[in-house]
Protein backbone atom coordinates (compact mmCIF):
# COMPACT_ATOMS: atom_id res chain seq x y z
CA UNK A 1 0.00 0.00 0.00
CA UNK A 2 1.18 3.48 -1.26
CA UNK A 3 1.63 6.48 1.42
CA UNK A 4 -1.50 8.33 -0.42
CA UNK A 5 -3.57 5.16 -0.01
CA UNK A 6 -3.20 5.30 3.89
CA UNK A 7 -5.83 8.35 4.17
CA UNK A 8 -7.43 9.48 6.74
CA UNK A 9 -6.99 5.79 8.78
CA UNK A 10 -3.05 5.64 8.28
CA UNK A 11 -2.41 7.64 11.60
CA UNK A 12 -4.67 5.93 13.93
CA UNK A 13 -3.26 2.05 12.54
CA UNK A 14 0.30 3.44 12.97
CA UNK A 15 -0.62 4.37 16.84
CA UNK A 16 -1.95 1.01 17.34
CA UNK A 17 0.89 -0.35 16.16
CA UNK A 18 3.29 1.52 18.11
CA UNK A 19 0.69 0.78 21.04
CA UNK A 20 0.46 -2.73 20.23
CA UNK A 21 4.67 -2.98 19.97
CA UNK A 22 5.17 -0.97 23.14
CA UNK A 23 3.21 -3.35 25.44
CA UNK A 24 -0.32 -2.65 24.86
CA UNK A 25 -1.40 0.05 27.84
CA UNK A 26 -4.20 1.64 28.09
CA UNK A 27 -5.17 5.16 27.23
CA UNK A 28 -4.66 6.47 30.14
CA UNK A 29 -1.24 4.45 31.42
CA UNK A 30 0.52 5.44 27.58
CA UNK A 31 2.42 8.42 27.33
CA UNK A 32 0.87 10.78 25.24
CA UNK A 33 3.71 11.08 22.80
CA UNK A 34 3.07 12.47 19.03
CA UNK A 35 2.45 9.98 16.37
CA UNK A 36 5.61 8.79 14.15
CA UNK A 37 6.11 6.61 11.91
CA UNK A 38 7.58 3.18 13.09
CA UNK A 39 11.47 2.81 11.66
CA UNK A 40 9.76 0.75 9.39
CA UNK A 41 7.62 2.92 7.60
CA UNK A 42 10.77 5.19 7.63
CA UNK A 43 12.70 2.70 5.19
CA UNK A 44 9.88 2.14 3.31
CA UNK A 45 9.12 5.66 2.20
CA UNK A 46 9.06 6.13 -1.30
CA UNK A 47 8.75 9.49 -3.00
CA UNK A 48 8.19 11.19 -6.28
CA UNK A 49 10.98 11.12 -8.61
CA UNK A 50 11.51 15.30 -9.58
CA UNK A 51 13.95 16.19 -11.84
CA UNK A 52 16.86 18.88 -10.08
CA UNK A 53 16.20 17.23 -7.04
CA UNK A 54 18.40 15.54 -3.69
CA UNK A 55 20.27 12.61 -4.35
CA UNK A 56 17.75 9.68 -3.84
CA UNK A 57 20.86 7.41 -2.49
CA UNK A 58 21.80 10.20 -0.29
CA UNK A 59 17.92 10.09 1.44
CA UNK A 60 18.26 6.79 1.01
CA UNK A 61 20.80 6.63 3.33
CA UNK A 62 19.56 9.49 5.73
CA UNK A 63 16.56 7.52 6.28
CA UNK A 64 18.49 4.50 7.35
CA UNK A 65 19.89 6.06 10.02
CA UNK A 66 16.79 7.83 11.07
CA UNK A 67 14.77 4.24 10.97
CA UNK A 68 17.57 2.99 13.11
CA UNK A 69 17.57 5.76 15.98
CA UNK A 70 13.84 4.89 16.13
CA UNK A 71 14.12 1.66 16.72
CA UNK A 72 16.86 2.37 19.24
CA UNK A 73 14.47 4.68 21.15
CA UNK A 74 11.60 2.12 20.63
CA UNK A 75 13.14 -0.35 22.40
CA UNK A 76 14.64 1.69 24.94
CA UNK A 77 10.80 2.96 25.72
CA UNK A 78 9.75 -0.53 25.90
CA UNK A 79 12.78 -1.52 28.49
CA UNK A 80 11.32 1.95 30.70
CA UNK A 81 7.85 0.56 30.22
CA UNK A 82 8.61 -2.96 32.07
CA UNK A 83 10.81 -1.01 34.48
CA UNK A 84 8.10 1.13 35.54
CA UNK A 85 5.57 -1.87 35.88
CA UNK A 86 8.02 -3.64 38.05
CA UNK A 87 8.77 -0.85 39.95
CA UNK A 88 5.81 1.35 40.81
CA UNK A 89 4.41 1.08 44.19
CA UNK A 90 1.02 -0.64 45.04
CA UNK A 91 -1.99 1.47 44.64
CA UNK A 92 -4.49 1.50 47.64
CA UNK A 93 -6.82 -0.90 46.43
CA UNK A 94 -3.95 -3.50 46.08
CA UNK A 95 -3.01 -2.76 49.24
CA UNK A 96 -6.12 -3.16 51.43
CA UNK A 97 -6.75 -6.55 49.09
CA UNK A 98 -3.41 -7.57 50.90
CA UNK A 99 -3.96 -6.75 54.16
CA UNK A 100 -7.64 -8.38 53.83
CA UNK A 101 -6.18 -11.47 52.96
CA UNK A 102 -3.32 -11.27 55.55
CA UNK A 103 -6.47 -10.60 58.07
CA UNK A 104 -8.21 -13.71 57.19
CA UNK A 105 -5.42 -16.06 57.68
CA UNK A 106 -4.92 -14.72 61.77
CA UNK A 107 -6.11 -16.65 65.00
CA UNK A 108 -9.02 -14.76 66.69
CA UNK A 109 -7.45 -15.11 70.12
CA UNK A 110 -6.56 -11.04 70.21
CA UNK A 111 -9.18 -9.18 71.86
CA UNK A 112 -11.63 -7.14 70.21
CA UNK A 113 -9.97 -3.84 69.08
CA UNK A 114 -11.41 -1.32 67.12
CA UNK A 115 -9.83 -1.49 63.78
CA UNK A 116 -7.34 0.99 62.53
CA UNK A 117 -8.15 1.75 59.12
CA UNK A 118 -4.68 0.72 56.91
CA UNK A 119 -2.67 3.54 55.65
CA UNK A 120 -1.16 3.48 52.20
CA UNK A 121 2.48 3.40 51.52
CA UNK A 122 3.74 6.85 50.65
CA UNK A 123 4.64 7.38 46.84
CA UNK A 124 8.10 8.24 46.08
CA UNK A 125 7.80 10.96 43.32
CA UNK A 126 10.14 9.26 40.69
CA UNK A 127 11.26 10.57 37.31
CA UNK A 128 8.68 10.03 34.50
CA UNK A 129 10.93 7.65 32.52
CA UNK A 130 9.26 8.30 29.56
CA UNK A 131 9.21 12.15 29.85
CA UNK A 132 13.06 11.66 29.34
CA UNK A 133 12.50 9.12 26.32
CA UNK A 134 9.99 11.81 25.01
CA UNK A 135 12.97 14.31 25.26
CA UNK A 136 15.45 12.48 23.94
CA UNK A 137 13.11 11.40 21.11
CA UNK A 138 12.33 15.29 20.07
CA UNK A 139 16.32 15.76 20.51
CA UNK A 140 16.68 13.18 17.75
CA UNK A 141 14.70 14.66 15.60
CA UNK A 142 15.92 17.97 15.84
CA UNK A 143 19.35 17.14 15.12
CA UNK A 144 18.06 15.74 12.39
CA UNK A 145 15.80 18.33 11.17
CA UNK A 146 19.36 20.64 11.44
CA UNK A 147 21.81 18.35 9.81
CA UNK A 148 18.72 18.04 6.78
CA UNK A 149 18.93 21.69 7.10
CA UNK A 150 22.45 22.11 7.11
CA UNK A 151 22.95 19.40 4.19
CA UNK A 152 20.46 21.77 2.04
CA UNK A 153 22.36 24.72 2.67
CA UNK A 154 25.73 22.65 1.64
CA UNK A 155 23.94 21.74 -1.33
CA UNK A 156 22.58 24.64 -2.34
CA UNK A 157 26.03 26.67 -1.95
CA UNK A 158 28.12 23.71 -4.21
CA UNK A 159 25.12 24.61 -6.73
CA UNK A 160 25.82 27.84 -6.58
CA UNK A 161 29.29 27.59 -6.68
CA UNK A 162 29.48 24.83 -10.15
CA UNK A 163 26.68 27.87 -11.33
CA UNK A 164 28.97 30.54 -11.54
CA UNK A 165 32.08 28.54 -12.54
CA UNK A 166 29.92 27.13 -15.47
CA UNK A 167 29.08 30.71 -15.76
CA UNK A 168 32.46 31.89 -15.70
CA UNK A 169 33.95 29.41 -18.33
CA UNK A 170 31.12 30.61 -20.67
CA UNK A 171 32.19 33.63 -20.46
CA UNK A 172 35.17 33.58 -20.58
CA UNK A 173 35.07 31.02 -23.93
CA UNK A 174 32.63 34.07 -24.93
CA UNK A 175 35.16 36.31 -25.22
CA UNK A 176 38.27 34.14 -26.49
CA UNK A 177 35.56 33.14 -29.05
CA UNK A 178 35.23 36.89 -30.14
CA UNK A 179 38.62 37.75 -29.93
CA UNK A 180 39.40 35.29 -32.15
CA UNK A 181 36.48 36.13 -34.76
CA UNK A 182 37.88 40.09 -34.66
CA UNK A 183 41.46 39.06 -35.26
CA UNK A 184 40.23 36.64 -37.97
CA UNK A 185 38.25 39.08 -39.65
CA UNK A 186 40.90 42.02 -38.94
CA UNK A 187 43.67 39.77 -41.02
CA UNK A 188 41.03 39.14 -44.05
CA UNK A 189 40.64 42.73 -44.23
CA UNK A 190 44.24 43.87 -44.49
CA UNK A 191 44.84 40.40 -46.91
CA UNK A 192 41.86 42.41 -49.17
CA UNK A 193 43.77 45.80 -48.68
CA UNK A 194 46.88 44.34 -49.95
CA UNK A 195 45.05 42.46 -52.85
CA UNK A 196 43.10 45.56 -53.56
CA UNK A 197 46.60 47.75 -53.95
CA UNK A 198 48.33 44.98 -55.17
CA UNK A 199 45.77 44.88 -58.44
CA UNK A 200 45.72 48.13 -58.62
CA UNK A 201 49.74 48.32 -59.08
CA UNK A 202 49.49 45.77 -61.80
CA UNK A 203 46.56 47.72 -63.58
CA UNK A 204 48.58 50.59 -63.64
CA UNK A 205 51.51 49.17 -64.92
CA UNK A 206 49.44 47.67 -67.44
CA UNK A 207 47.56 50.86 -68.66
CA UNK A 208 50.77 52.61 -68.81
CA UNK A 209 52.45 50.02 -71.30
CA UNK A 210 49.36 50.26 -72.83
CA UNK A 211 49.48 53.89 -73.60
CA UNK A 212 53.33 53.42 -75.03
CA UNK A 213 52.25 50.97 -77.38
CA UNK A 214 49.50 52.61 -78.65
CA UNK A 215 51.71 56.02 -78.87
CA UNK A 216 54.52 53.69 -80.66
CA UNK A 217 52.06 51.53 -83.19
CA UNK A 218 50.56 55.62 -84.11
CA UNK A 219 53.93 56.81 -85.06
CA UNK A 220 55.04 53.84 -86.64
CA UNK A 221 51.53 54.72 -88.89
CA UNK A 222 52.47 58.31 -89.67
CA UNK A 223 55.57 56.94 -90.71
CA UNK A 224 54.21 54.63 -92.82
CA UNK A 225 51.45 56.55 -94.73
CA UNK A 226 54.64 59.46 -94.94
CA UNK A 227 56.91 56.59 -96.56
CA UNK A 228 54.00 55.26 -98.93
CA UNK A 229 53.38 58.57 -99.49
CA UNK A 230 56.60 59.58 -100.83
CA UNK A 231 57.12 56.70 -102.31
CA UNK A 232 53.92 57.11 -104.74
CA UNK A 233 55.34 60.46 -105.76
CA UNK A 234 58.86 58.99 -106.69
CA UNK A 235 57.18 56.11 -108.74
CA UNK A 236 55.19 58.60 -110.37
CA UNK A 237 57.89 60.52 -111.18
CA UNK A 238 60.18 58.50 -112.09
CA UNK A 239 57.82 57.12 -114.61
CA UNK A 240 56.89 60.46 -116.08
CA UNK A 241 60.87 61.37 -116.61
CA UNK A 242 60.69 57.46 -118.14
CA UNK A 243 58.49 57.85 -120.60
CA UNK A 244 60.07 61.47 -121.74
CA UNK A 245 63.16 59.28 -122.03
CA UNK A 246 61.74 57.15 -124.60
CA UNK A 247 60.28 59.81 -126.56
CA UNK A 248 63.51 61.63 -126.90
CA UNK A 249 65.71 58.82 -127.89
CA UNK A 250 67.68 58.96 -124.76
CA UNK A 251 70.19 55.86 -124.41
CA UNK A 252 68.97 53.10 -121.85
CA UNK A 253 71.36 53.46 -118.50
CA UNK A 254 74.39 51.55 -118.80
CA UNK A 255 74.08 48.29 -116.43
CA UNK A 256 76.04 47.82 -113.50
CA UNK A 257 79.10 45.46 -113.20
CA UNK A 258 77.61 42.58 -111.44
CA UNK A 259 74.59 42.67 -114.15
CA UNK A 260 72.26 43.90 -111.85
CA UNK A 261 71.62 47.17 -110.18
CA UNK A 262 72.66 47.80 -106.26
CA UNK A 263 70.04 48.12 -104.16
CA UNK A 264 69.87 51.61 -102.40
CA UNK A 265 67.91 51.79 -99.03
CA UNK A 266 66.18 54.96 -98.42
CA UNK A 267 67.70 56.16 -94.47
CA UNK A 268 63.67 57.06 -94.07
CA UNK A 269 63.08 53.64 -94.02
CA UNK A 270 65.72 53.39 -91.22
CA UNK A 271 63.78 56.40 -89.52
CA UNK A 272 60.75 54.36 -89.60
CA UNK A 273 62.48 51.87 -86.37
CA UNK A 274 63.62 54.99 -84.68
CA UNK A 275 62.58 56.15 -80.78
CA UNK A 276 60.84 59.39 -80.49
CA UNK A 277 62.75 61.65 -78.68
CA UNK A 278 61.11 61.55 -75.25
CA UNK A 279 59.75 58.25 -75.60
CA UNK A 280 61.34 55.16 -74.07
CA UNK A 281 61.61 51.74 -75.00
CA UNK A 282 58.77 49.52 -74.09
CA UNK A 283 60.46 46.20 -72.34
CA UNK A 284 57.75 43.17 -72.80
CA UNK A 285 58.02 39.96 -71.33
CA UNK A 286 58.17 36.80 -72.28
CA UNK A 287 54.62 36.38 -72.61
CA UNK A 288 51.57 34.12 -74.39
CA UNK A 289 50.13 36.17 -77.42
CA UNK A 290 47.22 38.18 -75.97
CA UNK A 291 44.59 39.01 -78.56
CA UNK A 292 44.38 42.79 -77.71
CA UNK A 293 42.50 45.29 -79.64
CA UNK A 294 43.60 48.62 -78.58
CA UNK A 295 40.96 50.85 -80.67
CA UNK A 296 38.72 52.32 -79.27
CA UNK A 297 35.39 50.77 -79.85
CA UNK A 298 32.49 52.97 -80.20
CA UNK A 299 30.21 53.02 -77.49
CA UNK A 300 26.55 51.58 -77.64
Amino acid sequence: MSDRSTGRFGVARMAAERRRYLGGGSMKNDLDLPLLPSAEQIRRREFATVRRGYDPDQVREYLQGVAGQVETLERELHDQRKEGKAQRPPTPGESLAAAITAGQVMTPATPATTPVPATPAPTIPQQDPYEAIAKRFAGVLESADKEATAALAEAKAEADRVLQEARSEADRIKLDAQARAEQAKQQGTDSLAEAKREAERILGSLSERREVLVTQMHDMQSKLLSVAKELEASIDTEGAEGAEGAEGGDPAAPPSEGGASDDVVDPRYEDMWAIPKGKKMVDIPDLAALDVDFEDKPRD
